[in-house]
């Protein structure tokens, strides 16, 4: 009875960290890890959580661990922050029992966002009692590389560009790439107010899309008249896969709202034309920037193709083009001497920046006759500045007929003159 009396006159103790109002010991130590590196992103990802109990602070005899090395009872972990700006899957894990110097594993869900960094941190709650009443609440953390895996839908989203001012249309088509049907797809467009005003009820919904199956989904929008050049417009489906886990498709990307580049070609022209083997000729064109915005860096290549090769560099660097305005452009190649009669398509490549400094390209086609030497020439007229060439070795025969004719007439001439003088 006098133990109880200086027991409950005794001063009442609290730990750190701890909710015991006793004299028990300090909390054991303990460490919390993971042999899981990476994530997914826009999956839960069942993160193994292990813990080990080191037992009470300080060297512990491993036979007085009944004595000074408390067990960790009803382990329990908890999500409890991560630095995505967006959330994490609220979960639980119940561990059990950790016994003094041993380990306990439990798999944590954790929901990765699409748009979580490339490390991200999860905060881990470890919630237990040790001894019989006392309580311990921590928190640790442990980062992961967030990486993306392969998911059953993909995203497709158009158009790329969007005209300020105006009611706009966005697609957002959707695959099923995978084995088994997708159900409760829910797709949400993103982009700032001040650039972009939502007509549509807000998700989609989709319901349930069949393996291999494609949908499209559409989203009214009002573009700002004064909105930004180029703004984000982020899209993310969230969906369950066959076994009823939760994941979530994305795409986020820049999107124009005005500064449109167009270049098209027109006045294509090639000279002379049809060639003939081993002949230079060149190919010239108007690049015309039909946009609202100029292009950069613009630059026309072309390597030829089989039968043709570049007269020169090949390329021909045109600089900047302004909207609605023009450049003319040429490049000059020389037929192989062994390319065959026949129709070629000989590639030209246009490239430029645009408004983001990404590089754009386009490549059209150009058509290019070759002929015969002899067919080249079958066509010209006198006075038209072609030269006519007998082919072969006619010339060397009408030498030989002139020559003839001259010996002939000759002969004939001496014939006459002999007759006279024998008269």
């Amino acid at each position: 009875m006098l133990a109880l009396l200086l027991s409950l006159a005794a001063p009442a103790m609290t730990f750190a960290g701890t909710s015991a109002n006793t004299n028990y010991p300090p909390p054991p130590n303990f460490a919390v890890s993971s042999n899981a590196t990476t994530v997914c992103r826009g999956q839960v990802n069942y993160v193994p959580i292990t813990v080990w109990n080191n037992g009470e602070p300080g060297t512990i005899n491993p036979s007085e661990l009944n004595s000074y090395g408390p067990a960790m009872i009803n382990v329990e972990l908890t999500v409890q922050n991560t630095k995505n700006t967006y959330f994490a899957w609220n979960s639980t894990a119940v561990m059990g029992t950790v016994n003094p110097l041993s380990s306990n594993t439990a798999y944590l869900a954790w929901f990765v966002p699409q748009n979580a960094s490339a490390t991200d941190t999860l905060g881990i709650g470890i919630n237990y009692f040790y001894y019989t009443y006392a309580e311990d609440q921590e928190e640790r953390n442990l980062s992961f590389s967030a990486v993306q895996c392969k998911l059953p839908l993909t995203l497709n989203v158009s158009p790329a560009i969007l005209t300020s001012g105006e009611v706009q249309t966005i697609g957002i088509g959707l695959h099923n790439s995978g084995q088994t049907a997708l159900r409760d797809i829910s797709v949400s467009v993103y982009a700032p107010s001040s650039d972009l005003s939502q007509l549509t009820q807000i998700p989609l919904d989709l319901g349930e899309l069949a393996p291999g199956a494609s949908a499209t989904l559409n989203d009214t929008v009002f573009v700002g008249k004064n909105a930004s050049l180029s703004f984000p417009l982020n899209v993310t489906a969230d969906f369950y896969n066959g076994s009823g886990q939760f994941m979530q498709a994305a795409s986020y990307k820049q999107t124009l709202s005005q500064g449109l580049i167009n270049l098209s070609d027109s006045s294509v022209t090639v000279s002379p034309s049809p060639v003939t083997p081993g002949e230079i000729f060149s190919i010239s064109f108007v690049l015309t920037d039909t946009g609202t915005s100029g292009a950069s860096t613009v630059t026309v290549s072309s390597q030829g193709s089989n039968g043709f090769r570049p007269y020169g560099s090949g390329s021909e660097f045109v600089g900047s083009i302004a909207a609605e305005a023009q450049a003319p452009v040429t490049l000059t190649f020389q037929t192989d001497n062994l390319t065959k009669p026949g129709t070629y398509q000989i590639p030209v490549r246009v490239s430029y920046l645009d408004n983001f400094r990404n590089n754009e390209s386009s490549t059209m086609m150009v058509p290019v006759t070759v002929v015969a030497a002899a067919s080249a020439l079958s066509g010209s007229q006198p006075g038209s500045g072609a030269v006519v060439h007998t082919g072969g070795g006619g010339g060397a025969v009408v030498d030989l007929v002139l020559v003839i004719v001259v010996v002939v007439l000759g002969y004939m001439y001496y014939r006459e003159r002999k007759k006279g003088h024998g008269k």
